[in-house]
């Protein structure tokens, strides 16, 4: 049975065995659900003024919120307990995200344009990045841990090496507000989608553009399947499309030149 939230959402997660759903509203309420029956479990406030993103952990009961006041905030799911507040931004935060094991955060600038990375148990700040001159919108950090990806209000997109420190790649091609990134679980790919009504998949070893898949909404959310094959994307107006990726391969690009943002299962245009 669906519930009322007394203010808009702003983020949903699932924990790492499935156990329990977490919803936070605009206004900082975080609220947990037990997934199997629909029923609200607990509730506390994030004392963080509006929320504008969470994450949870992939590995363990520790959830990531994102405040207007600045702050990064990560608490135990199990007692609601803080477990730290990071200071993180000069102005709010408006992405985050952890890496494949939990111990680092990823988080973007709203005010300030930078991407942050933090270690998530100290609060230690390890990088800190300037070559966006927009809101971040969207934050990511490959299973591997070897890359940060970044996007920005003003489409532009970039892949920073996290074992150097230094940017990686700048990938061109949207020309609207980047609102989701996604690492693939299992292929050198990354997924991008914004308001130019595009899901751009990319080569993060190279940089390559691979595909580019047309839908008729602006596109705020993207993620991989366990697999890698398929990606699911999200708007705030339109339905829930799914695409299928892989393998991606000459004769496959050929079949799906003249197939462009057909939904459920269909594949895109290659890249010129």
């Amino acid at each position: 049975m669906p519930h009322r939230h007394q203010s808009d959402v702003h983020g949903v997660a699932l924990n790492h065995d499935g156990s329990q759903a977490i919803s936070v509203e605009k206004r900082g309420t975080i609220r947990i659900w037990d997934p199997r029956d629909g029923k609200e479990t607990a509730r506390f406030d994030a004392g963080q003024g509006t929320v504008y993103a969470t994450t949870y952990s992939p590995v363990t009961n520790k959830l990531a919120t994102a405040g207007v006041d600045g702050t990064v905030k990560v608490w135990n799911v199990l007692d609601q307990s803080l477990n730290r507040k990071i200071v993180a931004h000069d102005g709010g935060v408006q992405s985050i995200a952890f890496d494949g094991t939990g111990e680092l955060l990823i988080s973007g600038g709203r005010d300030d344009s930078a991407v942050c990375i933090w270690d998530a148990g100290s609060g230690k700040s390890i990088y800190k990045w300037k070559n966006h001159d927009a809101t971040i919108r969207a934050v990511a950090i490959d299973l591997k841990g070897r890359y940060a990806a970044s996007g920005d209000d003003n489409g532009r997109l970039f892949l920073q090496d996290l074992r150097t420190g230094r940017l990686a790649r700048a990938l061109g091609g949207h020309d609207a507000p980047i609102f989701g990134v996604a690492f693939s679980p299992t292929e050198p790919r990354l997924a991008s989608v914004g308001h130019d009504k595009c899901l751009r998949l990319w080569d993060t070893d190279s940089g390559k553009q691979l595909m580019v898949m047309q839908s008729e909404f602006e596109m705020n959310s993207v993620v991989f399947d366990p697999d890698g094959r398929r990606i699911a994307t999200g708007s705030a107006s339109g339905p829930i499309e799914v695409w299928e990726t892989a393998p991606i391969t000459p004769e496959l690009a050929e079949s799906r030149r003249i197939i462009a943002g057909v939904r459920d299962g269909a594949g895109g245009l290659p890249a010129e």
